[in-house]
């Protein structure tokens, strides 16, 4: 009896325990459960992560297990720093930290578990507060900078996102009126450096998604109308422009990739290193072998791909005109015109010569079948 007596006991203890001494966790932060509002957090993939572009970078903060509120973690630093980003906050230790979303933040529209959160009330082990302003440093520079945001708490207050260049100056901003569903914030420019997001005390990112910054190209330097004959045998000089925010030094040769088939770089032309356009930058300087590019009629773009010699890849386009060659057989249908031979067919004389290999290189008449080139020697 006595033992049955202790149970119950024990039992009640529990209960009163649980009824009066019993915490939740609310933005990331313990508190008494007569003074909660009871949060239900639902869970879905963010549409951000979705419709990344292929080239984009995503971060969506789930590589590592992460607790629930802020007493059990530190600020965010250099954990993304090998894809590029490094986090920082408004003082040594202060900053976002990543938690799991039991951290019961209210929100919805993120990709499950973690987030990046922000509560100015709390404080992390470190003695540092998960606070903001949050700074992005990227490295290399990047073109594009998404990344969703959300609140309940801070619901209706703004949250703004600024970018910079290289040299401090701001290049685009966005904001957005907080809610507990998910939103997103984008910035765009050449070369963004810095990007710093700011906003009230309480809220959480998620899925972020920047891309490299492209390069610049100039295919045909100093010839504006880039006029490409896709059967040609001949080289074509491609240069890819050295800047403030790329330098051509970096570049591995070895990578260069040309036109839609990826033609490799003739290796006895260059590559050349030189200001090919006179902005004081050097520039590198190659050439393929128009053939080989899959370059094909009617296109308008052609690019560039390759990567720098630690790995990260780049890529540039240009505007470009194809020479008409309706039947591909290396004659320019205005040349056909003259020549009198068919722009719409390859052998206009049906000897099993093309017009172009008759015209060119063997000196028979594309027009006569009789005029055949002498049988190879035995």
């Amino acid at each position: 009896m006595a033992q049955r007596i202790h149970q119950i006991l024990v039992l009640i203890l529990l209960m009163v325990t649980a009824t009066k001494g019993a915490t939740e966790m609310i933005d990331g932060v313990d508190v008494d459960r007569d003074v909660a509002t009871p949060v239900v957090v639902e869970n879905s993939a963010s549409p951000l992560a979705l419709v990344a572009q292929p080239d984009a970078t995503v971060i969506d903060f789930d590589a590592f297990p992460a607790p629930c509120g802020f007493n059990r973690t530190a600020a965010l630093r250099d954990e993304f720093v090998d894809l590029g980003v490094l986090f920082d906050g408004p003082g040594e230790n202060d900053g976002g930290a990543v938690l799991d979303e039991c951290g019961n933040f209210g929100v919805s529209g993120q990709s499950s578990p973690n987030l990046l959160a922000f509560n100015e009330n709390s404080q992390m082990p470190d003695g540092g507060t998960p606070r903001n302003p949050e700074t992005l440093l990227f490295d290399p520079l990047v073109s594009l900078v998404k990344v969703m945001a959300g609140s309940r708490t801070s619901e209706g207050q703004l949250l703004t996102m600024t970018a910079f260049g290289p040299d401090g100056d701001p290049v685009d901003a966005d904001s957005l009126t907080l809610t507990p569903e998910l939103q997103a914030l984008s910035v765009a420019g050449s070369g963004i450096r810095e990007v710093v997001i700011s906003g009230p005390g309480v809220f959480v990112l998620d899925d972020l998604a920047f891309v490299a910054a492209g390069i610049e190209v100039d295919i045909r330097p100093r010839n504006d109308r880039n006029r490409i004959r896709p059967t040609s045998r001949g080289l074509i000089p491609v240069a890819i422009l050295g800047s403030e925010s790329f330098d051509v030094a970096d570049a591995d040769v070895a990578t260069l990739a040309f036109g839609p088939s990826g033609a490799s770089r003739v290796h006895s032309r260059g590559p050349h290193f030189k200001d090919v356009n006179r902005d004081g930058w050097t520039d590198l300087l190659a050439h393929f072998r128009i053939d080989e590019t899959g370059i094909a009629f009617g296109q308008m773009e052609a690019c560039i791909s390759g990567a720098t010699l630690d790995g990260t890849p780049f890529k540039g386009c240009d505007a470009i005109s194809t020479v008409p060659d309706m039947d591909g057989d290396g004659l320019r249908d205005s040349l056909e015109s003259r020549l009198g031979t068919d722009p719409l067919i390859p052998d206009t004389d049906g000897d099993g010569f093309g017009d172009g290999a008759e015209v060119l290189t063997l000196g028979t008449d594309p027009l006569d079948s009789r005029d055949l080139p002498p049988p190879p020697l035995e």
